[in-house]
């Protein structure tokens, strides 16, 4: 491949570390116990070895690294780089399947490897050339052998190929470029502010991506990189080898670095500088072992990438950043890398919408190594810069109101317990701030179809703490939900070999959920038969009806079957008031007084809630997929209208209903700020309720209409319909006979279903039903606002009026004039009757994040941004 043109002229990471080898001979380069090598020993022992190679296979060949963590693979390292050839490194600590699958995807030329690996890479190698690397660099023949080679390779080709782990699959290659791994090292340097003055103590694999980018990157400065053995060493006499050598920089992940300093050491290590963690989310939990182990004036570089993605963004702490939740923010992306938050769709969400991160990196691999298949879904390439390439990374994030960007683990990691977003890694960092807890880790298991989280745990102290004091901990800062239901108690977390915890050999816990007491009485067992009926699955008087995979769907389902059983009046309300087997029986035999019409769907969170009122049927479920996408941070409640009730009073305008429901919230949201949102009829709802909490002094945040509508002079409801049914029957007169008779039958067949639902018997519910709609279709007729003074956002669903040939003005135009602190119109997708439905839902719960954080204003509405 010839170098394109358009390169930047950058040194590649080899030579620049000959370059440090002839500024710094006689510096140590690599430091272990027992051994050391200069940086004139470790250039001249690289190019011994790359002329060995060269004589073995040509240059473009892949060279497999098979080597224990030592100094010969970095000489051995260095020299593949020297020769023109591909490094492949696998771990050796892999699994035999994982490695035989890596090695049938490459055609090797050649394998490198130890006098303790050589039986092994015999077997692997077959008739493939194999040359220890110790052997080959002594048998080195004329002195010349030890001079820099002065073959250029073009920068664009590649020069490593690296695997993914495998976890989730067979291991895939990602081919890396000498101009992506110049770049980085580079970059590394600025961010770490490396000096030939400094010492670095590495822990992690020299084949893991990260370990390799920071050691390649500090050989180019003349720093000494210091090499141990963990399986060897206590995090005692790590301290005093850091105390002992001086050590200036450490670069870990984070599983090692919680290990290691899980307590601090007792004085703080006085030459360290700087702590570089990367690969993982890094927690809380991380920065407050780094505040209390570390001096002042050291700081915590907070590093991300992946293998297919290498290096992507830092950030940078000390002892003065203040950290808010559980994460540790992720500065700016480097030189040639940009970073966003998409959707599903690869559509920029805005800031506090959690997405997948998606890396736009210069000079990066275009696809993995002969899988076009999964290529294809993760790698893009610009087709307004060849030079540079869009990356899936597979993980979710966010970029925060502060601007940073946040890495919350994998995407698929993420999971849903009864309906909300659940961040593992904010459960495992409450864990970590418990003082009997030494490590944790927190996975997500299904049994019947119903996930539940599971605590694994190393304790720590005397006596370690129980399951009890754990979910006591977690309940003063946590929702249930968000409780483990089982606790498994552990020596150590099992990891990977690159450091990472290995999720898949985490034992299963014994019990998923904890046992609950069996039903007393008739009403409870009844009630349990039902649970059980609706979830399948065996449940106890104290079980939550949405801890067992209850939703708002089965909750319906669940209280047709008690109203069957029992003739009560329940309403979906009831169960989200009453969600266990004892609760709702002794509501029931209570006699089912009139519950409270404002429902906590979401009762949790710490953001300012929002208080919405539902449409014509005036049901509170309508806002349930709302809430699921909204995310357990937004408390959520929803009127349910009381007329669902017939012992409860009638309520014949507007302004009495939202005067009812205003007392109901005042009671529920004392005080605090807070949003009001309606949905069709709802919005004149809530927009009536702004009206008299303005005069009683309590101003809301905004008022958010979803497609409401309301009667104004010569503008009613039933008019509008009226001309839309003309309009469609004008556009029917020029339509083919028989296209025109097949819709008359159609409406024939309506208008007897219709007729045959009337004449048969209603059931409760349906009564109920019709009830409630009728009164506020009465009441909504009536309705004439007057001007308001507070702001306004207009989500309209304008497509669907222009689909339905609505005439215009639209209803936002008529809402406008009797707005006058701010009217917003934000256009929404779907139609009048499933905008609050999946998809649609996930555009509306948006809208209201931007509304809630104050983004939204007149020069930000509009369409949702194009897709890149």
């Amino acid at each position: 491949m010839s170098r394109r043109a358009d390169l930047p002229v950058i040194a590649a990471t080899y030579r620049r570390i000959e370059q440090a080898a002839a500024q710094f001979p006689d510096a140590v380069a690599v430091l272990l116990r027992g051994q050391q090598i200069t940086y004139r020993e470790l250039n001249e022992r690289a190019n011994r070895l790359a002329c060995r190679i060269r004589g073995v296979t040509p240059v473009g060949s892949m060279v497999v690294l098979f080597v224990e963590d030592n100094i010969d693979h970095l000489v051995a390292n260095l020299a593949i780089q020297k020769s023109g050839c591909v490094r492949v490194s696998p771990e050796g600590r892999l699994p035999p399947a994982a490695l035989s699958a890596i090695l049938k995807q490459i055609k090797a030329g050649l394998f490198l490897t130890d006098a303790g690996r050589l039986s092994r890479t015999t077997e692997m190698a077959g008739n493939t050339p194999i040359l220890v690397v110790a052997d080959a660099v002594r048998s080195a023949g004329a002195p010349a052998e030890s001079e820099n080679l002065e073959d250029e390779y073009p920068l664009e080709d590649f020069y490593a190929l690296g695997f993914t782990s495998g976890t989730t699959g067979m291991p895939k290659g990602v081919a890396s470029r000498r101009i992506r791994s110049a770049i980085n090292s580079r970059s590394v340097v600025a961010d770490l502010g490396l000096t030939s003055e400094d010492r670095l103590l590495i822990f992690g694999s020299l084949n893991f991506g990260a370990s390799n980018l920071v050691i390649q990157a500090a050989l180019t400065t003349g720093a000494t990189i210091h090499l141990l053995d963990l399986g060897q060493e206590t995090p005692e006499s790590v301290f005093q080898w850091m105390r002992d050598q001086r050590v200036s920089v450490l670069s870990t992940v984070s599983s090692f670095f919680r290990t290691l300093f899980s307590p601090p050491p007792a004085q703080p290590l006085p030459d360290l500088r700087l702590v570089r963690l990367g690969s993982e989310p890094v927690l809380a939990a991380d920065f407050d072992l780094f505040l209390r182990g570390f001096a002042r004036g050291s700081k915590l570089v907070h590093g991300y990438g992946s293998t297919e993605t290498a290096y992507l963004s830092r950030g940078i702490l000390d002892h003065t950043t203040c950290i808010e939740g559980a994460l540790v923010p992720l500065g700016g992306p480097p030189e040639g890398v940009e970073i966003s938050i998409v959707d599903e769709s690869l559509r920029p969400l805005p800031d506090g919408e959690v997405g997948e991160i998606l890396a736009r990196v210069q000079y990066a691999p275009t696809g993995y190594w002969n899988v076009p298949e999964q290529s294809a879904d993760k790698f893009r390439q610009d087709p307004d810069d060849p030079t540079w390439v869009f990356l899936r990374t597979g993980d979710l994030g966010m970029v925060g109101m502060d601007g940073n960007l946040y890495h919350l683990g994998r995407r698929d990691s993420m999971v849903k317990i009864r309906g909300f977003r659940v961040e593992l890694a904010e459960v495992e960092n409450r864990l970590r701030q418990h003082p009997g807890v030494r490590m944790a880790a927190v996975h997500a298991h299904t049994q019947q179809g119903v996930a539940s989280l599971a605590a694994y745990i190393v304790p720590q102290g005397d006596p370690p703490p129980s399951a009890a004091d754990l979910r006591r901990g977690l309940a003063a800062s946590l929702p249930d939900f968000m409780i483990p239901a089982a606790f498994v108690f552990m020596e150590s977390l099992p990891l990977l070999p690159n450091g990472k915890l290995n999720p898949n050999a985490l034992p299963a816990p014994g019990q998923v959920r904890p046992p609950s007491a069996e039903p007393i009485g008739d009403a409870e067992r009844k009630i349990a038969r039902l649970f059980a009926e609706v979830l399948a699955a065996e449940v106890g008087r104290e079980d939550h009806f949405f801890d067992l995979g209850g939703d708002s769907l089965r909750a319906l389902r669940l209280v047709a079957r008690v109203n069957e059983v029992f003739g009560s009046l329940l309403t979906a309300a009831a169960i989200y008031a009453h969600p266990t087997v004892r609760a709702l029986a002794e509501y029931l035999e209570a006699g089912q007084p009139i519950l409270s019409g404002l429902v906590a769907l979401n009762p949790y969170g710490e953001r300012a809630p929002l208080i919405c009122v539902p449409g014509q049927n005036g049901n509170a479920m309508h806002f349930r997929q709302l809430v699921s996408e909204l995310g357990h941070e937004y408390p959520v409640y929803s009127f349910q209208h009381p007329r669902y009730d017939p012992r409860s009073p009638r309520y014949d305008t507007v302004e009495a209903l939202a005067a009812h429901y205003v007392d109901l919230m005042q009671a529920a949201v004392p005080s605090g700020p807070f949003l009001l949102v309606g949905a069709s009829v709802g919005g004149a709802i809530v927009f009536e309720m702004a009206q008299q909490l303005a005069v009683a002094g309590r101003l809301p945040l905004g008022v958010v209409m979803i497609d409401s509508h309301f009667s104004a002079p010569g503008f009613s409801i039933a008019a509008q319909t009226a001309q839309r049914l003309k309009a469609v029957r004008e556009k029917e007169k020029s339509e083919p006979l028989l296209m025109r008779m097949r819709k008359e039958v159609y409406r024939l067949r309506r208008r007897l279903a219709k007729a045959l639902a009337k004449a048969a018997p209603m059931t409760a519910e349906e009564q109920a039903l019709r009830r409630v709609k009728q009164e506020t279709e009465r009441m909504a007729e009536r309705y004439r606002p007057q001007t308001y003074q507070g702001r306004v956002v207009y989500l309209t669903c304008r497509e669907d009026r222009r689909q339905a040939q609505m005439p215009e003005p639209g209803f936002d135009e008529l809402w406008r004039r009797v707005v006058a602190g701010g009217f917003e119109v934000i256009d929404i997708p779907g139609g009048h009757l499933d905008s609050l439905e999946m998809p649609n839902v996930r555009t509306v719960a948006r809208r209201l994040r931007q509304v809630m954080a104050g983004q939204v204003s007149p020069s930000a509405v509009g369409e949702d941004p194009p897709r890149q």
